[in-house]
C-alpha cells in the first residue's frame, strides 16, 4: 500500500485526527514543504502513544530508539559548540559539560513551546542563525543562570538584560562590572 498526501493543504484546513482548524502554530511540514494532514499536537500525541506501546511490547527496541535520540541530540549540540569554539562568551569556560545555549532575549521558554518541542529545535535554530547571531550565544551554565535569575552576570563581560522587561531582579547598586 502506498501513501499519498494532499499537496495543496493550507493553514485553516481541518486536522484529520481532532477536526480542529490547523493554525500557523500547529502546522507541521514535511521535508518537501507540504503539510501533514494532522496538527502538531495530534502528531505528537500519536508519537507518544506509539513510544509507550513500544516500551510495553518491546523494551529493547524502545531502549534503542531512546539511544538514537540521545545520540542525535549530542550530535546537534556538538555542532552548536563547534560553531562557538567550545567557549563561554562571557567567562571563557571551555568544558563542554558546562556549556549551554543561551537565548539572548530571554525567550527560550517561548521558543521551546513549553518544553514540548525539545532542545534539539533550539540548537537547530541557533545553528541556522550562525555564530554571530544576535539571538543566540554559547554560555556556561553559571553565566546563563546568573543572567536568567539576576539579569546580569557577575563576570561583567556581557551587557545586563533589561530587568524591567523580563521581570528579573534589579541589579544591586553595589554591582560594578
Amino acid at each position: 500500500m502506498t501513501r499519498t498526501h494532499v499537496v495543496n493543504r493550507t493553514v485553516g484546513s481541518t486536522c484529520n485526527a481532532c477536526q480542529e482548524p490547523i493554525t500557523e502554530d500547529t502546522k507541521k511540514l514535511r521535508p518537501d514543504g507540504t503539510m501533514f494532514p494532522e496538527c502538531r499536537p495530534c502528531i505528537n500525541r500519536k508519537r507518544r502513544d506509539k513510544l509507550a506501546l513500544l516500551k510495553e511490547t518491546d523494551p529493547e527496541a524502545h531502549k534503542a530508539n531512546r539511544d538514537r535520540e540521545r545520540e542525535r541530540y549530542r550530535a546537534i549540540r556538538k555542532q552548536f559548540l563547534d560553531m562557538h569554539n567550545h567557549t563561554c562568551r562571557c567567562c571563557g569556560e571551555t568544558h563542554d559539560e558546562f556549556l549551554t545555549l543561551d537565548h539572548v532575549n530571554g525567550d527560550g521558554a517561548k521558543e521551546r513551546g513549553g518544553n514540548k518541542n525539545g532542545p534539539c529545535r533550539a540548537y537547530r535554530a541557533a545553528i541556522d542563525a550562525g555564530p554571530n547571531s544576535p539571538d543566540y550565544r554559547c554560555l556556561c551554565c553559571n553565566c546563563n543562570f546568573a543572567i536568567g535569575r539576576y539579569g546580569y552576570c557577575p563576570h561583567g563581560n556581557l551587557p545586563p538584560r533589561n530587568a524591567s522587561s523580563t521581570n528579573e531582579l534589579e541589579i544591586p547598586p553595589n554591582f560594578t562590572p
